[in-house]
């Protein structure tokens, strides 16, 4: 969750960097009259190498987000036990072994077959493993997702799937740098997430509370809508460079 300021060490560019994005989520929240601890921050760290996941943590930030299933496998043991993960990119069967375990949080679920093999994984290791259902707002084909008139679809298919909890939503906006279309799409997301809310809870399912958007570009917009989860990369990290372990 969001505080004023993070523990621990800041003097790196990265540890600088979640400050500022902190103080940041901070201010969005306030200005929308929320409350900031309402919100946490993923480090995106996809491609980034374990010393600069390090200056993150040594500031303060707990919580990671990789996109390939194997990078996290592989950085899982070179880095603290206590950081939680987020899986946030597209995931296939045969890689759901590597993101079905402790301290991960998958939020691009988008398939009832993909439900069904992390909990299959989550019921032999005996754990819960919370997921998000993932929504493609922008309707691009290069995007993961389900388009958000199938959504119901998708949580009445999964919401029973023993060895998952579904917790909420997720979705990556446009790429536009119209403002305008940032809130139109994350509006409309959380009209969805309200309605599904209330679905769930109807449904026996309380923990359904989290709304999962908004990243470097355009996270501050996304907490004015709503977001409880942003997930900000190279705001923190700065470019990628393809394989950071």
């Amino acid at each position: 969750m969001i505080g004023l300021l993070a523990t621990g060490n800041s003097e790196s560019r990265v540890g600088i960097n979640v400050l500022s994005i902190r103080n940041r989520i901070r201010e969005a929240a306030i200005n929308a009259g929320r409350n900031p601890d309402d919100i946490s921050l993923v480090a995106v760290s996809k491609f980034m190498d374990v010393s600069l996941i390090k200056d993150a943590y040594n500031a303060g930030q707990m919580c990671f987000g990789e996109n390939y299933a194997q990078e996290l496998r592989d950085k899982i043991p070179l880095l603290p036990d206590n950081i939680r993960w987020h899986m946030i990119g597209p995931l296939q069967r045969n890689k759901v072994k590597y993101v079905a375990r402790e301290n991960v949080f998958v939020e691009s679920v988008c398939d009832e077959s993909i439900a069904a093999e992390i909990g299959k994984y989550a019921l032999n290791r005996g754990i819960t493993v919370p997921v998000l259902l993932q929504v493609n707002i922008s309707g691009e084909q290069s995007k993961s997702g389900v388009p958000p008139e199938n959504i119901d679809f998708l949580f009445d298919s999964v919401k029973d799937i023993k060895g998952i909890d579904v917790r909420g939503l997720m979705t990556i906006g446009s790429p536009s740098e119209d403002i305008r279309v940032k809130e139109e799409q994350f509006s409309y997301m959380q009209k969805l997430f309200l309605h599904m809310k209330e679905k769930a809870y109807n449904c026996g399912c309380t923990g359904f509370n989290e709304l999962s958007m908004g990243m470097s570009s355009d996270f501050e917009i996304a907490v004015a809508y709503g977001a409880t989860i942003v997930r900000v990369g190279s705001a923190i990290f700065g470019e990628r460079r393809k394989n950071g372990i």
